[in-house]
């Protein structure tokens, strides 16, 4: 009795002192990586910070929050956690923002502890070997090389909180799913479920999946409900799961100009998915650095299903793995491998979204490892079910170690992503950037030859070309319809629109004798003429860009032209019709000016607070004119 006692206090001591030893290796894991750069998704999602000149005040803060573009809902709880990191734009607090991140990795990985240790008593394994495979799974998974990006890309809060909700709701459920056994009760249960299901959707709508894994847990531990309790299983997870799959299709965008946009089909995408996910999950059993973060457009599409042949391969093996699911006797392994593609169903298969992330096995590689320990629980000497735990965690530790180290420096950063991924356009672009900045023109020069002639449709890396060509001697001038040209037979690329803003200055400024304004106008109107650029959304912009153009030029009524076909594609955008309210005044064409303002108050963003904002200035604006009128 005493030895037994002895052995439980052995094994729980031992389970917190693992359990603390996990968050603290997390943080000395991911420190290096804390005063790192902000990349990729990181400025579009945070500038709306400076917008109005800071968040200085509860109405700039609410703009803010509920003026979310990275999702259709507005990811505002997401949001408004950065608030608490900065109010402005550009931000000089990168350690914040990603320390912040770190903590939340670390919260999230305790419900991962929490929620595993219930998944594998569940499944019939005892208590202190449900301690100890929990501990394992928090420690793997927080220490796992392929979480680097999710935690360091700023801007994947949003998917950390998400995560974070769905893990408080499942483990809420799983501990009070039974309990539901009158109305009260049951009134009590659904509100709690709601409300954290709505903090979990307004942080990222991958929350949307909640269902799809309700399907996994009610489906694998079918045998711990009541019988008095299926219409639970019934109303939730089934009809909540054929809901999930009606709106899957219903959001689905088969247009085809968004699939031209991005390049492929939706077959190819699907078929193309097939081998991304082989290699999920190989990166999750063997753990790796290689390759890693977030410059996957490199990828090969599987255009049918032996081009490449790993294109078949990978879907019998995708069906031979969920086969196996469907008959194996081990619950762990069954419950892992539905958790893992129950997870992946929303954003590996038919939505028209770029086609590999890291960050999307942050909560499904959870799965995974639960159906590692469930393969290892079978090996009856535990040393070496312990050895191989401890070796998959010393590998994890020292590949994050490494990886956090390069995350902290930018020039690092720039160049691994380079040599790891030759042949994406993402990592030219990030890499000629750098080098640019430290002053390499020899590499930027090399980079950006061998750049065009391995990406001869890349519009952002012709116009990258003559801004960093611009007075540096590199000899990358081009005629004006050479590249109007050019630009016309190019491909999709958001970022291109931006780089015209930085030649439309440098004209302004006479800072490049190859750019003045003719050659930024032949720059816009080869968008314009670009097949790819046909939607209202980028079709305004570059009107808009056209208009503040011929502003520089002293043309206002061409520039009054452009601002005007601007806003009619785009007439729910407060930053354009302000741009057309501020030249009619200056221009003084006061009545016209009443009837643009009196438009504009009807204006409906979408965004409450930021169409108060403006409707105050415009009804302001209408008074002084009517004040103006009357003195």
């Amino acid at each position: 009795m005493t030895a037994n006692k002895n052995q439980d206090f052995f094994s729980n001591s031992a389970v917190v002192v693992l359990f603390f030893c996990a968050l603290l290796l997390t943080l000395y894991v991911y420190w290096p990586s804390l005063n790192g750069p902000f990349v990729f998704d990181d400025i579009p999602n945070l500038e709306a910070l400076g917008a109005f000149g800071g968040v200085d005040s509860l109405e700039k803060a609410l703009i803010f929050i509920f003026d979310g573009k990275a999702g259709p809902l507005g990811r505002p709880l997401a949001l408004t956690s950065f608030l608490l990191n900065d109010t402005n734009w550009p931000s000089n607090a990168e350690f914040s923002f990603k320390y912040t991140n770190v903590l939340i990795h670390c919260l999230v990985g305790v419900l991962i502890f929490v929620f595993a240790r219930k998944i594998i008593f569940l499944a019939g394994v005892n208590k202190d070997r449900a301690n100890i495979y929990a501990i394992f799974v928090m420690i793997f998974w927080l220490l796992h090389p392929m979480n680097i990006s999710g935690v360091l890309l700023v801007v994947q809060r949003m998917n950390q909180l998400a995560t974070g909700f769905m893990l408080i709701f499942f483990i809420y459920y799983l501990y009070n799913r039974n309990s539901v056994v009158s109305f009260d009760k049951s009134v009590y249960f659904f509100s709690i479920c709601g409300a954290i299901f709505i903090a979990a959707i307004l942080s990222k709508e991958t929350a949307a999946l909640i269902p799809i894994y309700l399907c996994v847990l009610e489906i694998v531990l079918q045998g711990q409900r009541r019988e008095k309790n299926d219409w639970i299983q019934v109303f939730i997870v089934y009809i909540g799961g054929l809901a999930f799959i009606g709106l899957l299709f219903f959001y689905a965008n088969f247009d085809s100009f968004t699939w031209q946009v991005r390049g492929f089909t939706p077959l190819e995408r699907l078929m193309t998915e097939s081998r991304i996910l082989i290699d999920y999950l190989d990166k999750i059993v063997r753990p790796s650095s290689v390759g890693s973060g977030f410059v996957n457009d490199d990828i090969i599409l599987s255009k049918n299903l032996f081009e490449p042949i790993t294109t078949v391969l990978s879907i019998i093996f995708v069906a031979s793995l969920l086969v196996v699911a469907l008959f194996v006797k081990n619950k762990l392994v069954k419950f892992g491998i539905f958790w893992f593609f129950g997870g992946h169903l929303l954003e590996s298969t038919c939505l028209p979204l770029e086609l590999y992330f890291e960050h999307r096995n942050y909560l499904p590689m959870v799965g995974i490892i639960i159906a590692l320990v469930g393969i290892l629980d079978q090996l009856k000497q535990k040393e070496i079910v312990y050895g191989v735990m401890c070796v998959l965690v010393l590998i994890s530790l020292i590949l994050s170690r490494q990886s956090a180290v390069i995350w902290g420096d930018s020039s690092k950063l720039a160049k691994v992503l380079f040599v790891e991924h030759p042949n994406s356009k993402r990592a030219y672009q990030s890499f000629i950037n750098e080098r640019f900045f430290s002053g390499d023109m020899a590499a930027v020069k090399y980079l950006i030859a061998s750049g065009k002639e391995k990406f001869p449709g890349d519009n952002y890396m012709l116009l990258q070309s003559v801004i960093v060509g611009c007075d540096n001697e590199l000899n990358f001038a081009v005629e004006n319809e050479d590249i109007k040209r050019k630009i016309i037979s190019g491909y999709y690329d958001n970022g291109s629109i931006a780089l015209i803003n930085t030649l439309s200055r440098l004209a302004r400024d006479n800072k490049c004798r190859e750019v003045n304004y003719d050659f930024v106008e032949d720059v816009i109107d080869g968008f314009l003429l670009n097949k790819f650029y046909k939607g209202n959304y980028d079709r305004s912009i570059l009107y808009s860009i056209k208009h503040d153009l011929y502003i520089h030029k002293k043309i206002y009524k061409k520039a009054l032209y452009f601002i005007n076909k601007s806003v009619k594609l785009n007439n729910k955008n407060h930053q354009l019709m302000f741009k057309k309210i501020s030249l009619l005044s200056a221009l003084e064409f006061n009545s016209m000016l009443v009837s643009t303002l009196k438009e504009a108050m009807n204006i409906s963003s979408g965004n409450y607070f930021k169409d108060k904002f403006y409707r105050d200035i415009y009804a302001s604006m209408i008074d002084d004119l009517v004040k103006l009128e009357k003195g």
